[in-house]
């Protein structure tokens, strides 16, 4: 836009006068910066649209079960300090297959346990399990 203004500007130099040359560029270079104003406003429209999808997605999500435990918890719970999973299964989602099948697991009372293993082995997913 400025070297359009500039290039007119040269060619009608004998008919506009100085001030009229120098507006006309000045005017070209505010162009540019509204210009980059307008596309950037645009990206954040868009990101924000995109935020506001997510959470209207959020909204049609099935509701999860409640905290509490159906017919309350015993008052002497727990006893003792053991963490036992027999046969454990779990899935993320109903359709989806097991992500932890038949996992079996004892910690004693008072006993310090680490969870390693490779990428996949199932860590997070008995994490979320506790």
């Amino acid at each position: 836009i400025v070297f359009f203004a500039a290039l007119f500007a040269f060619y009608y130099r004998d008919e506009l006068s100085a001030g009229v040359i120098a507006l006309s560029i000045s005017y070209a270079m505010q162009m540019i910066d509204g210009f980059g104003w307008t596309i950037r406003m645009a990206g954040e429209l868009e990101s924000d649209s995109v935020a506001l999808e997510r959470i209207r997605e959020y909204e049609d999500l099935p509701q999860e079960a409640d905290w509490d435990t159906p017919g309350g918890v015993a008052a002497e719970w727990p006893e003792k300090g053991i963490v036992e999973f027999k046969e454990y299964s779990t899935k993320y989602r109903p359709e989806l297959t097991c992500v932890l099948e038949n996992f079996n697991l004892k910690v004693e009372d008072n006993k310090k346990v680490g969870i390693v293993g490779r990428t996949g082995a199932g860590k997070s997913s008995l994490s979320l399990a506790m």
